[in-house]
């Protein structure tokens, strides 16, 4: 077997084998941790590596053994566990590997990690327990068909790889560490900018005073701009054009970058190998946002986050059923929740059959319709257990019902792992769990998650992520995405020199800050020499949102040449200069055009008939916006509320109207005290608030939660006052009513029906618009009140007026209907003036439609004499500019 290795050839390297060698059976790049699987397969042992979560766990329990309250980790790791155990066992893990072991004669700190590898329970194997077990298990010539071409220095190596690969020699492989050939010769011509890049980093005692200027000859490009996205598209639609020069260029993208690979997606190129985070994955976010719903308060938006995942254990139907009724009414257990969960899950149920009615509900009941749990207090451990084991469970199963070739089926395993390893950090735990401590032992699992990696579509451009995943060949173009300080390796310093200087006399040889920055300079320097003809760099001044610092090689530039002007653009600027030496355009130029003109109607070539019913809603956009009228009832087109929780005045609204129409079928309160109204108003209010409107408990929503409880107590006096005070008995709430209204077919719902001996009366409740409805008396167009007073009246019309919440006021066109109401005269006719408007009206717009005719209605159409005005409300029109001939 042949392998070429490097210390980053676990990534993509360049040339890919099957370029360089076709036939190339027997030969492999290998990494550090494809060495290792190698050996194992070799050796015949088993994978034994435990996910770092699971050493955590582990390593966790050992440092609480050890702890006597005076370890140097002691106050920490009471504050933050799961925390300080990770950041203890990458440490001791560094220096296994740096060859340390654990002696009760270790001095300082070291001592106290002695202390704790040598406490129970076991630790579960990593990366130095794999490469001891590869080493105790290596005889001698067993490797001796082994051929390993090392491109990576050996100082690269922490002393236990070192050791593992002087086993390795033992065992009868030829080693050949040819570092030194993999650091080429600059190769673009000096009198290029590029050429003189590469000679500034190969010798940078160059006089810069003696140094040309820069040309802006294209060779050398900086990309300078605000942020990713910017870039990305610019770049992706450049490559999208230079299909023939795949072969000839290179990219440099670090890994988790997403942003460079959907713009090449969007562009219609092929993507690359890349790897990624599973939080960033949907199905992620399950375990995420399920956690997230375990607490009170919890916020609407999570609740409408999950039951929009495009992947979750709850029905996908069930789900969107769920999601638009909460965001009408965002709270949990209330009527309409419950309705719709039950009517969902029966339909499901027949329509599916595979599962009971009761197993559609129950993931609703297990993850969102369930007891919360106070931040502080804490969840009952056993409870945390039962939710993820569900989670693990559903994913398991789900993941294996799909075919090996789904890319679902990966993002579902890594969710099971990632509840697997929740559950393993947990451990034991008899207690209550606080909210602050789970968050931390789920950012341990995300933060150490298992990468995803999607693969690299067929005829996609060269890629690796890393400057050292080079095999020694040049490439024309390397374009280097993302070329900034942050993907230098970090600067921190634990240990003290004291303490160093202690392992050091140990043979424990520590990589320092220095060494690691040094290696990656080399690396980057490497990457640059192997650009032949342009090296592309981009810079952008933040990444998802976070400030970048600037690369080395951007120092290195401005130190050696006074002016980067003629090198560095910014994409706008880039795609330009591309247009003008390539003649390829980047982005194509936007040609300026005047709006059309509006349009007045749409003609249809057959009439539209009208429905055998209509409410008050569908009349008010027939008379007064019959555009949409034909759209949401003719054509049923309908917006889509999901994603968008009401948490206005229309929630404000939601919540008074019901809690009034309750507090007036309560007969004993019906002559109740004020104090006894009030005590019922509070306590039912926060029963409606926590069914339907869960905006109000959450932090920062105090003063809205007090002045909505304030306004509602105000307006339930008033309400039981004019109802009492006038005489009115409860007829009804939600009285539906229907039939001809001047040969009209009209229904409805009333809010409130009163009546007594001789008189009903009909009772509107709004949250406000007082004024408002002021001007409806006034000009006599209360059509809604109107037409409802016709319906619900016998021999003649019922009376009708307004209760306004928010005011607590009554508004009536007459002061016999409600003692202390507001009384407005109307101004332009009576009643009967109203109901002849509104058949004019009717007729009017149903001729229209019998003629195919739908106007298209704004704030300066007008209707014939005799009918309704045109208001000033006509219905946005967002959602359908086009089709109105607004947009174009």
């Amino acid at each position: 077997m042949k392998i070429t290795f490097g210390t980053h050839f676990d990534s993509p390297v360049f040339p890919a084998l099957a370029d360089i060698k076709p036939a190339a059976f027997g030969e492999t790049y290998a990494g550090p941790m494809t060495l290792v699987s190698l050996l194992e397969t070799t050796l015949g042992l088993p994978v034994s590596s435990a996910s770092f979560p699971e050493r955590v766990a582990a390593w966790m329990q050992k440092m609480r053994s050890a702890d006597n309250g005076r370890r140097f980790y002691s106050a920490s790791f009471h504050q933050d566990a799961p925390g300080s155990a990770a950041f203890l066992l990458r440490k001791r893990d560094e220096l296994v590997l740096a060859g340390w072991q654990a002696s009760e004669r270790s001095q300082l700190r070291l001592a106290d990690l002695a202390s704790i590898e040598r406490a129970a329970p076991e630790l579960p194997p990593g990366t130095p327990e794999r490469l001891q077990a590869v080493m105790d298990n290596l005889p001698s010539g067993r490797l001796h068909t082994w051929h390993i071409d090392c491109i990576s220095s050996q100082d690269e190596l922490e002393p236990l790889w070192q050791k593992l690969f002087h086993f390795i020699s033992k065992s009868g492989a030829v080693i050949n560490w040819q570092c030194t050939a993999a650091v080429p010769t600059a190769l673009a011509p000096a009198n290029t900018d590029l050429g003189q890049f590469q000679r500034l980093l190969t010798d940078a005692a160059l006089d810069s005073k003696t140094r040309p200027p820069l040309r802006g000859d294209g060779s050398l490009v900086l990309i300078h701009s605000p942020n990713e996205s910017v870039a990305a598209d610019y770049l992706a639609s450049y490559l999208q054009q230079r299909p023939e020069r795949k072969s000839d260029t290179l990219l440099l993208i670090p890994d988790n970058d997403l942003q460079l690979q959907g713009a090449l997606r969007v562009r219609g190129n092929p993507t690359s190998a890349f790897k990624y985070q599973s939080a960033q994955s949907p199905v992620s976010g399950i375990l995420t946002l399920a956690l997230e719903l375990l607490w009170k308060p919890v916020h609407p938006r999570h609740i409408l986050e999950f039951l929009g995942l495009p992947v979750s254990p709850i029905n996908r139907i069930i789900a969107n059923a769920l999601a638009r009724s909460f965001a009408k009414k965002p709270g949990i257990g209330n009527p309409d929740w419950n309705c719709v969960l039950q009517k969902q899950a029966g339909f499901c149920h027949e329509r599916f059959g595979h599962k009971s009615h009761a197993q559609y509900i129950e993931p609703v009941k297990i993850l969102i319709d369930r007891q919360r749990y106070d931040a502080e207090t804490g969840i009952p451990a056993a409870e945390l257990r039962r939710v993820i084991n569900y989670l693990g469970q559903w994913s398991q199963k789900r993941a294996h019902s799909l075919a090996d070739a789904d890319p679902l089926q990966p993002e579902l395993l890594t969710l099971l792992q990632s509840c697997e390893h929740l559950l393993s950090l947990i451990g034991h735990t008899s207690g209550q769990l606080k909210r602050l401590d789970l968050d931390r032992l789920t950012r341990l699992i995300h933060a150490s998650g298992v990468p995803l990696r999607a693969d690299a579509e067929l005829d996609s451009w060269s890629t690796i992520t890393h400057p050292a995943a080079i095999n020694n060949k040049s490439v024309a173009d390397l374009i280097w995405w993302n070329c900034t300080g942050d993907n230098l390796p970090p600067m921190e310093r634990f240990w003290s020199q004291k303490e160093i200087e202690y392992l050091v006399s140990q043979k424990v040889y520590l990589k320092s800050n220095q060494q690691a920055l040094a290696e990656y300079q080399t690396h980057a320097i490497q990457a640059a020499l192997h650009a032949a003809d342009r090296l592309l760099l981009f810079w952008p001044e933040s990444i998802q949102g976070q400030s970048t610092s600037a690369h080395f090689f951007i120092a290195r530039l401005e130190a050696a040449f006074a002016n980067l002007q003629p090198i560095k653009m910014n994409p706008a600027q880039w795609s330009d200069w591309i247009a003008k030496k390539e003649q390829i355009q980047i982005t194509a130029p936007i040609k300026s055009k005047l709006l059309p003109s509006a349009t007045e109607a749409w003609h249809l070539n057959q009439a539209v008939p009208t429905r055998p019913q209509e409410s008050f809603s569908s009349l008010n956009k027939l008379f007064f916006a019959p555009q949409f009228w034909f759209l949401e009832y003719a054509l049923q087109l309908r917006h889509d509320a999901l994603l968008n929780i009401t948490e206005d005045s229309r929630l404000d609204g939601s919540l008074a109207h019901a809690l009034l129409q309750q507090l007036i079928q309560q007969n004993d309160l019906y002559h109740a005290s004020e104090q006894e109204i009030d005590q019922w108003t509070h306590k039912n209010l926060e029963q409606f608030i926590e069914q339907e409107g869960l905006i109000y408990l959450l932090p920062g929503k105090e003063l809205e939660h007090r002045r909505l409880h304030s306004n509602v107590s105000r307006a339930a006096h008033s309400f039981l006052g004019g109802i009492r005070n006038s005489g009115w008995q409860v007829d009804g709430i939600e009285r539906k009513v229907a039939g001809p209204v001047e040969t009209v077919p009209v229904t409805g719902f009333i809010d409130l029906a009163l009546q007594k001996p001789g008189r009903k009366c009909v009772v509107d409740l709004k949250w406000s618009g007082k004024q408002y409805k002021i001007a409806e008396f006034k000009e006599n167009r209360p059509l809604q009140l109107a037409l409802y007073a016709s319906l619900f009246g016998d021999q003649q019309a019922a009376d009708y007026c307004y209760f306004i919440i928010s005011n607590a006021s009554w508004i009536a066109p007459d002061a016999n209907i409600i003692q202390d109401a507001v009384v407005i005269d109307s101004e332009n006719g009576n009643y009967t003036d109203l109901l002849d408007r509104f058949r004019s009206t009717w007729e009017y717009r149903t001729q229209q439609l019998q003629q195919g005719l739908i106007e298209l209605v704004t704030p300066e159409s007008t209707l014939p004499d005799n009918c309704f005005s045109v208001f000033e409300k006509v219905y946005p029109a967002e959602d359908y500019a086009v089709l109105f001939g607004l947009e174009g």
